[in-house]
């Protein structure tokens, strides 16, 4: 988090464009599709880190599937990442839980449940794990999927700028 390029103007995207393919790992993870469009609106509301501070995007996937993400990176607002998904009917949402590490799934009407991660040393580890026995890498931590979650990065943050439905 300290790491100076982060808040340096010419990082396009801002911390969006940096952890923002973590987020939209999870999204697609959760629903189990690439999506095919987004839109979205993205702010800049502090002069302390470059734009965007927040972006929410709504996203489709195959099969009726609509998802929206939320986040927001504003230094004077709680930071926030929030993702939903409904399908056929059913709504489900995830949100990280900053005051422990964690993210609070709900499903339908149901009470939350709490699943405590340690995010990037678990992938880590997966990599280093698979490195050692000689590979392959799990499919999720692939340069393919990694590349898969920047360019749906890139066109929620196009579909910003220019205001339209953008295909990915």
């Amino acid at each position: 988090l300290r790491a100076t390029w982060r808040a340096a103007p010419e990082h396009e995207g801002g911390w969006f464009g940096d952890v923002g393919v973590h987020y939209v790992a999870a999204l697609r993870a959760a629903v189990g599709a690439r999506p095919q469009f987004v839109q979205a609106v993205a702010t800049s509301a502090s002069d302390q880190m470059p734009p965007p501070d927040a972006v929410v995007a709504l996203v489709e996937f195959p099969d009726a599937v609509v998802a929206t993400l939320h986040v927001s990176f504003h230094y004077d607002v709680p930071e926030r990442f929030e993702l939903a998904v409904d399908a056929r009917g059913e709504a489900t949402t995830l949100a990280r839980v900053f005051d422990r590490p964690g993210y609070e799934l709900r499903t339908g009407a149901g009470p939350p449940e709490f699943y405590a991660t340690a995010g990037v040393r678990r992938e880590l580890e997966a990599f280093v794990a698979a490195a050692r026995a000689g590979g392959p890498v799990p499919a999720a931590l692939s340069a393919a999927e990694a590349l898969l979650d920047l360019e749906i990065v890139e066109a929620i943050l196009n579909a910003s700028a220019s205001g339209r439905k953008v295909a990915v």
